[in-house]
């Protein structure tokens, strides 16, 4: 099956290929790709969890979890939709190489969920805490970079990813944003 277009364009395979040798070549560096790409997920999950638990534990924390967590959420399910109805193979798939990290569906590239959810909730916590917004938008920047690492993703499936993550964590900031009343003028 041929996929044509800047998916397959040879940069898209050379950056991979060159992420991925890289970090295969040494049993540190393939360590650290595996972490990065598989458990720092869980641990960015973890952080968010304690960062919403500690800042909003007396201003209602379910509703504080909901509005945190369900732009990851979503994004996470809007990726599957689109990986269903257009497949593309991943990189390991189509250049022939044991990626370091085993997934489920080999025709799952476009685009990464990773990257999509992780921005999703990296840009949810920046829109309210600029700080901690770096932080966590950094974690999904480096899982990404990981996962590309792993041979499980293309660049652009990371960039897609996090550009389609952000988006999804700004629709929902419009969309749990409290209106402004406005008062007129001597009115009390």
């Amino acid at each position: 099956m041929y996929y044509g277009g800047i998916l397959n364009s040879p940069m898209n395979h050379s950056i991979t290929l060159a992420l991925y040798g890289f970090f295969s070549g040494t049993p540190v560096l393939t360590f650290l790709a595996v972490f990065f790409a598989e458990w720092f997920p869980g641990v960015l999950i973890l952080g968010a969890a304690a960062w919403t638990f500690t800042r909003y534990a007396f201003h209602g924390i379910l509703r504080s979890f909901l509005q945190i967590f369900a732009p990851a959420v979503v994004a996470w399910f809007l990726v599957d939709a689109i990986k269903f109805f257009s497949p593309f193979p991943r990189p390991f798939i189509e250049m022939g190489f044991t990626p370091l990290v085993s997934v489920s569906d080999p025709f799952g590239s476009f685009p990464s969920g990773h990257a999509t959810a992780f921005a999703a909730l990296g840009m949810t916590i920046f829109l309210r805490d600029r700080k901690m917004g770096w932080w966590f938008l950094g974690g999904a920047l480096v899982v990404g970079l990981a996962r590309i690492a792993a041979g499980v993703h293309y660049p652009l499936d990371i960039l897609v990813g996090l550009l389609f993550g952000a988006a999804i964590a700004f629709f929902f900031h419009g969309l749990f944003r409290k209106p402004k009343i406005c008062k007129k003028a001597g009115a009390e």
